[in-house]
């Protein structure tokens, strides 16, 4: 899959020349709105067809929330610049493709129009971005550059990681089945009924097929929706444009982000919406890009088209409970997510704009406001009135669940100072939330405010946001909160909570530190895979941990070095088995990856 960004810059024309060389330019060359799909297909040595999809994302800022859904590891990105203007933001592009795909490969391509050059400071921008691979530099106009630009698409896509897996002979073959079918979607029970008739016994292994194939691109299928599960996007044109319709309608925009179904109707009038409507609307929903107004059932708003000027409203500072979180990447789009996820008491239905939402909850307020500085960011919470801590652990519910949903967000979670200068302070001193772990931890009971120099008891400061045991071993709330990751547990601790009680078992059981470091590795492997594929047969988990592992082993040497400390002789039967079934038994019940790995070991110290 190649991935194309910034608006236009001439990504189409490249989109087009990639799939037809002696594609003509259009002076009125429209910008792409939402997501164009095109199919590109290049020979190889053995005389067969290598396909590749090019996505070709709209650059527009309103299309920017939406791009998450489709950004996958499995894929090489191209960044297309107008060497005309100087506005091309690198720093923001670059950053996405490393948040949103685990760093996949960058290409940047310099369309240098009328032969206007531009330079580029490339050993600054690989130096903070590694997957950042090279730039080059063309004009659509003459086709000057062209071919260098397809030598190296075609290079890196063939050394992509993935590339080169052996699927099993049934699993190509319902692709094949799907790929020809020409219709826009089929139903769930159409593809269940494709993957029996091409070897498929188990309906776990089919499902983990449909979000395989989704993660590349070849399909759509949610299949953690009531609604959108029961139907396979085979077109995912026909879905991103019936969104991107609704975004981009004059009315909608008219009415900052309000629509009903009479709208829709309007909007989705063509033959092959009309019945589908229900579904396209969950799609939106499934973006988080609208919601319902509670009391207005069929009435809908999507917060990213709200007004940017703050709403009038009156607040309380008194005895306030505050949090930040400082971003040094922060995503478009985490505030509006937000907005979507907690509508349902949103004060008076109405107290929201584009960048601030108040809240209002059995007798608390909560004021949540976004505020963006050239890619840095933070959010800013305060809450009132009575109960403000239970209110205050819903907004932190909710932007966990956001923020996890980028697996390598980068942010400080600070608490404020209770001293007696800063309690009730709408400016207080800040602590940074795994400083103040870490002082628990290390069982130092104060840490001194520098504003005031008083010294301050730490676990008041902590329980002031959330309600924790004395005990020096954080707690599951705690381990929401922290930035440093789930796993970052000491060998020695047993006490600890449930969530990684199989990690620190099966550690204690490992005597040899090698060992140790190689079941981090592991564990975080076996979490990536069990979220990934939830219902997963074993036999198939089998197949997916032989897959994972060898594939670490070609692909990334320097991994596999601290992995297969685990996997080697003596370490084997000295402690690794035995730690990786005890995680097995106490980290997940019958969890099937645990008992494919503890399978992979033997066989790889048996060969």
């Amino acid at each position: 899959m190649i991935d194309c960004w910034e608006g236009g810059a001439g990504k189409t024309t490249l989109a087009q020349k990639i799939k037809d060389n002696n594609y003509q330019l259009k002076t009125d060359e429209e910008s792409t709105e939402g997501i164009d799909v095109i199919q590109w297909y290049f020979p190889l040595d053995n005389g067969k067809k290598f396909r590749v999809n090019i996505w070709d994302f709209g650059g527009q800022e309103i299309y920017h929330e939406t791009h998450q859904f489709f950004l996958t590891e499995r894929s090489l990105y191209t960044l297309v610049a107008d060497t005309r203007k100087e506005d091309t933001d690198f720093y923001y592009w670059l950053n996405v493709v490393e948040l949103l795909s685990n760093s996949s490969p960058i290409l940047l391509i310099k369309n240098e129009k009328q032969e206007r050059k531009r330079d580029i400071n490339e050993r600054q921008l690989r130096g903070e971005f590694t997957n950042f691979k090279e730039t080059l530099a063309t004009n659509f106009a003459t086709n000057r550059g062209l071919q260098e630009i397809l030598n190296k698409i075609q290079h890196y896509i063939s050394n992509l990681p993935h590339i080169g897996e052996e699927l099993p002979a049934y699993w190509v073959k319902v692709r094949e089945v799907l790929e020809k079918d020409p219709r826009d979607y089929i139903s769930l029970d159409e593809y269940l009924k494709i993957c029996k008739d091409k070897g498929f016994k188990e309906l776990e292994d089919m499902l983990v097929l449909s979000g395989y194939f989704h993660e590349l691109g070849v399909f759509l299928h949610f299949q953690d929706d009531d609604i959108l599960k029961k139907t396979i996007i085979l077109n995912t044109a026909w879905g991103t444009d019936a969104v991107y319709n609704v975004l981009d309608n004059e009315t909608v925009r008219e009415n900052l982000g309000k629509f009903d179904r009479n709208d829709l109707k309007n909007i989705w009038n063509e033959e092959k919406y009309i019945t589908m409507r229900s579904e396209l609307l969950k799609l939106m929903m499934n973006f988080k890009l609208c919601y319902e107004i509670p009391s207005q059932p069929g009435n809908y708003i999507a917060p990213q088209l709200l007004s940017a000027e703050q709403t009038e409203y009156n607040w309380d500072e008194d005895n306030n409970l505050l949090l930040r979180y400082e971003y040094e990447f922060m995503p478009k789009g985490i505030l509006t997510r937000f907005i979507v996820e907690t509508h349902a008491i949103i004060e008076n239905e109405t107290c929201v704009w584009k960048t601030g939402v108040v809240l209002n909850k059995d007798g608390a307020r909560a004021e949540i406001i976004e505020r963006y500085r050239y890619h840095k960011g933070e959010i800013r919470i305060r809450v009132s009135g009575n109960r403000k801590r239970d209110l205050l652990t819903t907004v932190r519910h909710e932007l966990g669940k956001i923020h996890d949903s980028y697996e390598r967000l980068k942010y400080e979670t600070l608490v404020p100072c209770n001293c007696s200068k800063c309690k009730g302070s709408q400016s207080p001193h800040f602590y940074l939330w795994d400083v103040l772990n870490k002082f628990i931890d290390d069982q130092r009971p104060e840490i001194q405010c520098i504003k005031s120099y008083d010294m301050v008891n730490v676990q008041g400061l902590v329980n002031d946001i959330v309600k924790r045991d004395l005990n020096p071993s954080r707690n599951k709330e705690e381990s929401e909160m922290s930035n440093s990751g789930k796993y970052s547990i000491k060998a020695d601790v047993v006490n600890i909570t449930e969530t990684n009680l199989g990690e620190v078992i099966g550690k204690k059981y490992a005597s040899d530190p090698s060992i140790k470091n190689a079941l981090d590795e592991i564990i975080n492997k076996l979490t990536e895979l069990n979220n990934k594929y939830p219902n997963v047969s074993e036999t198939t988990a089998t197949e997916i941990i032989n897959a994972e592992f060898r594939d670490i082993q070609k692909n990334q040497p320097e991994k596999w070095e601290i992995i297969k400390q685990i996997f080697n002789g003596k370490r084997w039967l000295n402690g690794g088995k035995t730690a990786l079934i005890k995680i097995g038994e106490h980290y997940s019940e019958n969890n099937v990856f645990c008992k494919a790995v503890v399978g992979f070991g033997e066989g790889f110290t048996d060969s």
